[in-house]
């Protein structure tokens, strides 16, 4: 883990200060790659051999930010079934600082998302098992491929 962080954080006390924010999120279970999407900015993963951190892919930031499904409810206006519009159920706009943006397209050295959404359900690849675990308020990420 590199610091400062993709949010800026200078220490590791200060990102798991700001990582108890982020709780209410995740329990909205709005997109299966939410945990690692945070994951992503809150632990970049680093390597040895590269001056920068690894950062998500503008394709995860999207997919967790808004998917194609829908919810229909009379007291709610179509909103998008991803975080952005289980938020703004909840009067929240999608963070500017999450902005997708400002992270790389997939064909760069990037954090992709892990699971695939076919006819409403998500799923993982198969052949590898992912393990997201938080840890002190902190996420940690192992991924273990089963070969």
């Amino acid at each position: 883990m590199r610091l400062p962080n993709l949010l800026e954080h200078e220490t590791i006390n200060e990102a798991i200060h700001h990582s108890t924010d982020w709780r209410s999120l995740l329990q909205l279970n709005c997109h299966p790659d939410t945990q690692l999407f945070l994951c992503s900015l809150f632990a970049p993963i680093c390597l040895p051999t590269m001056d920068k951190e690894i950062l998500p892919c503008r394709s995860l930031c999207q997919a967790v930010k808004q998917d194609c499904e829908m919810i229909n409810d009379a007291n709610i206006n179509a909103h998008s079934q991803g975080c952005e519009g289980r938020m703004s159920i909840y009067g929240f706009p999608w963070p500017q600082m999450l902005s997708c943006e400002k992270y790389p397209e997939d064909n760069d050295m990037c954090i992709k998302t892990i699971t695939s959404e076919k006819q409403g359900k998500f799923t993982k690849p198969m052949g590898r098992s992912v393990e997201i675990i938080a840890v002190s308020s902190l996420f940690s990420i192992h991924i273990n491929d089963d070969d």
